[in-house]
């Protein structure tokens, strides 16, 4: 999580993070928050289950634990439109994920992995962005964890 914070700190993260922005004053909003939350956790089932399901351990039979590093290069290439330093801890990531999957025989490591470094990234780019008092952070239900408030376009102007 540290990582994460001090990354959120860069104009890279900030341009691409958070992905699904709540402006103050959006009516409805915490209810469409939810249900981007639960299909943005759905992608991440759908990447591990290709990655480190399919390809890894269809792999394992031939390559045996050399398959873990085999998916990593395509996964690394899916974040080439991303912050240069996430494609780069895609890799990092896509083995520890990959040696998760191969150790355990299961997915549901690396979706919680993503689902967590993903959470710690909005979170960290919102507070330290737009600095929620920890009070409007508290007031928020259980599930939503991205606050983005108006100030967003102000921000962009003070880069």
């Amino acid at each position: 999580a540290p990582v994460v914070v001090v990354a959120s700190f860069s104009p890279s993260f900030q341009d691409k993070y958070p992905l699904y922005e709540v402006f103050a004053g959006d009516v409805g909003v915490y209810d469409e928050l939810a249900v981007w939350w639960v299909f943005y956790g759905v992608q991440f089932i759908a990447v591990e289950t290709f990655f480190r399901g399919f390809l890894l351990h269809g792999l394992v039979p031939r390559f045996g634990p050399l398959a873990v590093v085999v998916p990593v290069v395509p996964y690394t290439m899916i974040h080439f439109v991303k912050p240069p330093a996430e494609a780069l801890a895609a890799i990092v990531g896509g083995l520890v994920m990959g040696t998760l999957s191969y150790r355990t025989r299961s997915i549901w490591w690396g979706v919680g992995l993503h689902v967590a470094v993903a959470t710690a990234d909005h979170v960290a780019e919102d507070r330290q962005h737009l600095a929620i008092a920890p009070a409007a952070i508290a007031e928020l239900r259980p599930g939503v964890v991205v606050l983005r408030l108006a100030a967003h376009e102000h921000h962009a102007v003070d880069r």
